[in-house]
């Protein structure tokens, strides 16, 4: 047996470092920088532990993106981010807030600033709550509410019959929604993602299959619309064309590839056929319907669909049921606390829309919910002028496109050779009908949406706001021998005003100069007004600050200012001002 030879501890040491340098070159090249180099390697993917080593901001996924109930704030429900004081360590950070059960996801070094994640979501009063314990800390300067506000934009939707039809004038078949500024309307904060109102149509008969319509639910027996009953021998003739192209002017739905899009991108859609309820032969256009009929209809929709908005493109009875109906209409208000606003179409008779049940109401409570439309129409030239058809009087609180107007309606296989009518063999059909019955549906929807982004609005304060902003002035022409002038809907004056909750009516005065803080928790603000015309403004919790100049117009005040090295100016709704507080958009400030 030969002696074991002895081991050289220098070579040994030599030789474990040697492995230890070769092992790291491979790891270096090889490995840690295949994501680097390697073409092969995808994109590295960073952990929870290590994000915020490479990002400014962690991705705050959508489903965390929420909205508080009670004040409408959007906010990030499971973030905080933290101002940090100069001096204090990234260890000081995490160990501070490991025991509330968060963990860095950002780092913006020039503002110092960390975007910290919980590992569960919070109510916006919890988070506030923790806000308020980190401000008590010496490591925070500041601590924010991730807040989240959704981008304004210019909208058009892709519905097939509308996608090439857009310009700068009215025309073609979406000129109804041209006038009255929709696609602004579309792009205001919080229209596509505020929770949708229920709205109402009672109408004769509606085709609830229709590839563009969603209904909720139909109410008082909706026959089949192919149903001849009450077409006689004439099976070209069908009841469910009116109901249906009300109803596709309001909701047809929004960016699905097909037909149209209604006013109101985001509704519950309910519909009462105001036939299911009598079988009696119609003629010349004309319904038999009883006050018992009306109010069935009046109460599935306001008391058991609870719909906010209810369209009525009908001219129906006269001051002799309208006390009945009144008294109808005040059950549902006082008694049962539900509170709504009714579309009426005018009548297209040419004569004073008063005379009418729903028209003639003159109770204060029911009239400031009732909005009668009248119809306008689009020349060859492309002048508006109010239709040569459309009821006047001073009940008529504005005028809306009424004729040509382009939506759904039931198609009869038998139409396919009709010209009036897209083909496409299918009972899917898309029509022109013309009629103060084609203009109310488009307020319908505007109210519906002005409900959606504000639901603390009343009825009364919807049709104030409507007519209100309603811009233009539009008279008949000339071959119709009648002075009346009307103004024309405003859909993006309308949602804008009851974004901010402001009521365009208020009249308003000069502002005395001081300092005023509006009461609005999170997006508290503090307004200074000096000189002949000087402002500053900032929000409390935010750290935006930023100076300019003002000027009042009636009851809008226009700010120009200098943020972020860019000037200009801003168009804000001011109300009630005293000379010691005011609204701007819905928000009082108080002078101090």
């Amino acid at each position: 047996m030969m002696p074991m030879k002895k081991k050289n501890p220098a070579k040994t040491l030599f030789k474990l470092l040697l492995f230890i340098a070769i092992v790291g070159v491979v790891y270096y090249f090889f490995i840690a920088d295949s994501g680097r180099n390697n073409p092969l390697a995808g994109p590295a993917q960073p952990t929870i532990e290590h994000i915020a080593d490479v990002l400014l901001a962690f991705p705050t996924a959508q489903e965390n993106i929420v909205e508080d109930t009670e004040t409408g704030v959007q906010y990030v429900n499971n973030e905080l981010l933290l101002m940090v004081n100069q001096g204090v360590s990234r260890n000081e950070v995490e160990t501070f807030i490991k025991t509330y059960g968060a963990v860095i996801v950002g780092y913006d070094q020039y503002l110092n600033k960390y975007q910290i994640q919980f590992d569960s979501e919070h109510t916006l009063q919890s988070l506030d709550e923790i806000r308020v314990a980190f401000n008590n800390s010496e490591l925070f300067t500041e601590t924010r509410i991730n807040l989240s506000f959704t981008a304004q934009l210019n909208m058009i939707p892709d519905d097939r019959e509308w996608k090439s039809d857009w310009g700068n004038s009215p025309s073609g078949k979406n000129w109804g929604v041209e006038a009255i500024n929709a696609s602004d309307m579309w792009g205001i904060n919080r229209v596509m993602t505020a929770s949708p109102v229920s709205i109402g149509v009672l109408d004769n008969q509606f085709y609830t299959e229709h590839e563009d319509l969603k209904f909720a639910d139909t109410f008082l027996n909706n026959f089949h619309p192919n149903d001849l009953r009450h077409g006689g021998n004439n099976p070209n003739r069908t009841v469910a064309h009116h109901g249906t192209h009300v109803a596709g002017t309001i909701a047809a739905t929004f960016n699905n590839g097909k037909g149209i899009a209604g006013v109101a991108p985001r509704v519950n859609l309910y519909a009462a056929s105001m036939l299911g309820l009598e079988d009696r032969d119609r003629k010349n256009n004309e319904y038999g319907l009883t006050i018992n009929e009306i109010e069935a209809g009046l109460t599935y929709l306001i008391c058991i669909a609870e719909c906010k908005v209810i369209n009525f493109s009908y001219m129906w009875g006269d001051d002799r049921v309208a006390e009945e109906l009144t008294r109808s209409l005040l059950i549902y208000i006082q008694d049962y606390g539900y509170d709504f606003v009714i579309v009426k179409a005018a009548g297209n008779d040419l004569m004073d829309a008063i005379w009418d049940a729903l028209a003639f109401i003159s109770n204060p409570t029911i009239k400031d919910r009732i909005i009668v439309v009248g119809a306008a129409e689009l020349s060859q030239n492309g002048d508006i002028f109010v239709a040569e058809y459309s009821n006047y009087g001073s009940r008529v609180g504005l005028i809306v496109p009424g004729s040509e107007i382009y939506s759904t309606v039931y198609q009869p296989l038998a139409d396919i050779k009709n010209n009036n009518l897209d083909i496409n063999l299918t009972h899917n059909g898309y029509s022109f009908s013309s009629g103060t019955s084609m203009a109310a549906p488009h307020v319908a929807g505007v109210a519906a949406v002005m409900w959606s982004v504000n639901p603390n609005l009343s009825g009364a304060q919807i049709k104030n706001l409507i007519c209100n902003t309603a811009s233009g002035q539009y008279g008949y022409d000339s071959s119709v021998r009648r002075n009346d002038t009307y103004r024309m809907l405003n859909a993006y004056e309308a949602v804008k005003a009851a974004n901010g909750g402001t009521d365009s009516s208020t009249s308003t005065s000069g502002i005395t100069n001081g300092t005023y803080i509006s009461n609005d928790g999170l997006l508290s603000q503090t307004w200074v007004f000096s000189g002949t015309n000087e402002v500053s403004m900032k929000f409390n919790y935010l750290i935006v600050n930023s100076s300019g100049t003002y000027r009042l117009d009636g009851d809008r005040l226009y700010i120009t200012n200098t943020l972020f090295g860019q000037t200009a100016t801003s168009a804000y709704n001011i109300s009630q001002i005293t000379s010691d507080s005011f609204y701007i958009d819905g928000t009082k400030f108080n002078k101090q």
